[in-house]
């Protein structure tokens, strides 16, 4: 497992350097390539880890959920709903996962409630402008919030070595909780840079599932 991360992490690292390079210089089509490419590596990362173990990577909905964050990452640039989809799809992907892992408890929901209620309380003054894209932008959080919630159970009711998914899950919501603000009102570029590490973090933490 280590060797992988040796050689994923770096040109994860490398795809999410050249994306900002090229955005910054307008050249979208090159931009978005590296994006996906960044991302893709957390893909191999996770098949990799399947194949070791002995179970088809085509079988395991992690993996087809890393590969939705995959092609969202460019979707999400080119159509903006069309993106969320394949996000949501995703983070529906990674529920199901959770639930093969290890039955749902009781004690996700009032994680799911705090969760939520911070993301209201931090978004009190954008939710009152949002029109029709109020009941989405409700809907995509409850998601976002349920994967996280029964994602950060799994160390107690699955083993400890879901640990990097438990922790996946909650930087992944965070990171997406930012891109819905710099949709909504715009974000610096070194918000952009924290925003993508996070993401990257997530997904690194996410494809370690696979090596589970």
């Amino acid at each position: 497992m280590a060797l992988w991360i040796l050689a994923c992490v770096p040109l994860m690292a490398l795809g999410t350097t050249l994306y900002f390079r090229y955005q910054y210089r307008g050249k979208k089509p090159l931009s978005l390539f590296w994006k996906s490419f960044a991302s893709g590596m957390m893909v191999l990362l996770c098949g990799a880890g399947l194949v070791a173990k002995g179970t088809p990577f085509w079988s395991s909905l992690l993996f087809w959920g890393l590969a939705a964050c995959c092609v969202a990452d460019c979707v999400l640039e080119l159509h903006f709903v069309a993106g969320m989809g394949a996000f949501g799809t995703a983070h529906v992907l990674f529920i199901v996962w959770i639930v093969q892992a290890a039955m749902p408890v009781w004690y996700s929901i009032p994680i799911w409630v705090v969760l939520y209620g911070i993301t209201a309380i931090l978004y009190r003054r954008i939710i009152p402008t949002l029109g029709n894209k109020l009941v989405p932008f409700l809907l995509y959080p409850a998601v976002l919030m349920a994967m996280a919630s029964m994602a950060l159970v799994l160390p107690v009711t699955a083993g400890w070595a879901y640990w990097t998914a438990a922790a996946g899950a909650l930087v992944f919501a965070v990171s997406d909780l930012l891109v819905a603000k710099g949709v909504l009102v715009g974000n610096s570029r070194r918000c952009n840079h924290i925003t993508l590490a996070l993401y990257n973090a997530a997904l690194l933490g996410l494809a370690l599932g696979g090596w589970i």
